[in-house]
């Protein structure tokens, strides 16, 4: 992964490349997969069988995504935007990965999925509170969704007080992440 983002930043540059702000630190520190990223893949393999369906919210690049479908597991990713979908696209037929990039707003694409990520994306765009009738949908069909609740929106404050508030279960993990449990969640 790294001599992809590497070629493209020297091709592209930085903003034509999709590559600023987090992927411009990640090629700097010579590692895409964060800390996060590594952390939400050693939860997955644990929790979850290699033909589990996974779609990855705010992907960026989706290099979770495309890390996880060539462990095995089935995987599509979304991201609003442009830029950065082509980014993700790119490097999915550099790495050979068959993970399905959609290019839109993650709570309107159309997807099914046992499990729903998003790891780091750092965005008031997934305001939880304007998620939570997408979370209801999800967790009634039975999928699971890990997020990170210090991330997400504006007020991280507020995120688990809002799933508390809306009648919805949680388990803490560790980094600040939640895992919301569709069986768990009869609503």
């Amino acid at each position: 992964m790294l001599c992809f983002f590497n070629e493209r930043l020297m091709a592209m540059g930085v903003k034509d490349g999709g590559l600023k702000n987090y992927y411009q630190e990640r090629v700097r520190k010579n590692s895409i997969l964060g800390e996060l990223d590594l952390y939400l893949i050693d939860i997955i393999q644990k929790r979850y069988p290699g033909d589990t369906v996974i779609h990855e919210i705010a992907c960026g690049a989706a290099q979770l995504a495309h890390t996880l479908w060539l462990l095995g597991y089935r995987t599509s990713a979304s991201e609003i935007g442009e830029k950065r979908h082509r980014l993700a696209v790119d490097l999915g037929k550099y790495l050979g990965s068959g993970c399905h990039v959609l290019h839109g707003n993650s709570f309107l694409v159309e997807t099914d999925a046992d499990l729903y990520v998003t790891g780091n994306a750092v965005t008031s765009m997934i305001r939880l509170e304007n998620s939570i009738e997408f979370i209801k949908e999800k967790l009634g069909n039975g999928s699971d969704l890990i997020f990170n609740a210090d991330l997400c929106g504006d007020v991280k404050d507020d995120n688990r007080k809002t799933l508390s508030d809306s009648g919805i279960k949680y388990q803490e993990l560790k980094k600040g992440f939640l895992l919301l449990q569709g069986d768990k969640n009869v609503l």
